[in-house]
């Protein structure tokens, strides 16, 4: 296997996440604690999720333990709303995705800071086709051998449909692969992958 990156723990109903920047098998010297999550998912039966992030961008940069704005409050990072379209013969599952677009790491920060509105990002889902020869959805993954399944996604940029900054696979036994790029975060990326866990 590959390095560690991050590590996901699910409630048993599927609907939340947590997400840990520190390995949980990593005895040694570890920093990874159960109760402080990095981020959290959390979703709804209506295929609504929202990112939370323990502490904002400026408070995790900041010489301060946490800004005046933010102490004992967690920030959105990212919402993302599940939807489904009808394509061809087949039904493709859909996902609209907002996150602020810039993030404004500085030496000092407070409510003038933490609260200006942030230029938002906004990703759209980049439909597959219908293919009448296979008789299913199929969606070119740029080069990747990839396996069918309902999980699989791509991600542009809403104003260039065309760009693809997100993709998300199968490409093994219950493995996936997942290819991202700017604007996105690691964390952002992995927490959208895990909200397809209800796609059958």
């Amino acid at each position: 296997g590959g390095e560690f990156l991050m590590y996901a723990k699910l409630a048993r109903d599927g609907r939340r996440a947590e997400i840990f920047l520190y390995d949980p098998l990593e005895r040694e010297n570890s920093l990874y604690n159960p109760d402080r999550p990095a981020f959290t998912m959390v979703g709804t039966a209506h295929g609504h999720w929202t990112m939370l992030q323990d502490r904002c961008d400026l408070c995790r940069h900041s010489r301060h333990a946490f800004c005046s704005s933010c102490r004992g409050k967690q920030s959105e990072v990212m919402t993302v709303q599940h939807t489904k379209e009808d394509v061809g013969e087949g039904i493709s599952h859909c996902m609209d995705v907002a996150f602020p677009l810039d993030s404004r790491w500085q030496d000092e920060c407070g409510p003038e800071v933490c609260n200006t509105p942030r230029k938002e990002a906004q990703l759209i889902t980049k439909l597959p086709v219908w293919n009448e020869r296979v008789e299913s959805l199929v969606l070119d993954f740029q080069g990747r051998t990839v396996q069918a399944s309902a999980k699989n996604f791509q991600l542009a940029l809403e104003d260039e449909p065309e760009h693809v900054v997100c993709q998300y696979a199968k490409i093994g036994t219950d493995t996936f692969g997942l290819d991202f790029k700017y604007p996105l975060t690691v964390a952002q990326a992995f927490a959208m992958s895990l909200t397809t866990l209800h796609w059958a």
